[in-house]
């Protein structure tokens, strides 16, 4: 999807986009998880803008999700969100959501957030 957005024009970009934020929503946990895996590299694709406007509460949505291996991949999102956003942007974003992580019920998402650290710390 990163690469057919960047090469659509605007009205295939839309169609992408409003995809992406269908499949974040998807019943299926692996679709929720596949599409997590993405959801970064999307992002960059798609620019700071739209990422804040559009793709955020997708995001914050995915790190709220009921499957743990669904809130785990959204930590490495939250390492590209990073990356992307000023740092004040970052602090409003993408902050409580490694926040919450840290505090997850689920040791995996505890773990991730302990091994990715470094790179999280990086984007504030």
């Amino acid at each position: 999807l990163p690469t057919a957005y960047t090469a659509g024009d605007k009205s295939s970009r839309a169609v992408f986009l409003a995809l992406m934020k269908k499949l974040c929503r998807d019943d299926a946990p692996l679709v929720r998880r596949a599409t997590c895996i993405h959801l970064g590299d999307f992002a960059k694709a798609a620019g700071k803008e739209t990422t804040i406007k559009e793709l955020v509460s997708s995001f914050n949505f995915l790190a709220k999700d009921e499957q743990d291996s669904v809130r785990l991949l959204s930590l490495e999102v939250a390492a590209a969100f990073g990356q992307l956003f000023s740092p004040s942007e970052t602090k409003q974003h993408v902050l409580p959501i490694i926040e919450s992580s840290a505090r997850d019920k689920a040791w995996r998402v505890r773990y991730m957030v302990a091994e990715q650290f470094c790179v999280l710390a990086n984007a504030l």
